[in-house]
């Protein structure tokens, strides 16, 4: 079993309906691998910084590696 753990940057990968594309990122102070934490934080940062002008064809997240940690046998 492999665990990720995400630290330091959190990034959002925002494209709108005419593929208008930006990214916006975000310190995070520390280590998570909680999926309703990550969405939190980058929930915050499209609202922070979309208007809703246009409406959204994709939203990427991601989060800088910080450690991973493999048990069992693989």
């Amino acid at each position: 079993m492999l665990f990720v753990f995400a630290r330091g940057m959190q990034k959002a990968d925002i494209v709108d309906c005419d593929l208008y594309s930006f990214t916006r990122q975000m310190k995070i102070d520390h280590a998570t691998n909680i999926t309703s934490e990550i969405t939190e934080y980058a929930y915050r940062l499209f609202k922070e910084n979309y208007n809703w002008s246009k409406t959204i064809r994709s939203i990427g997240v991601r989060g800088q590696i910080w450690s991973l940690i493999s048990i069992g046998n693989r």
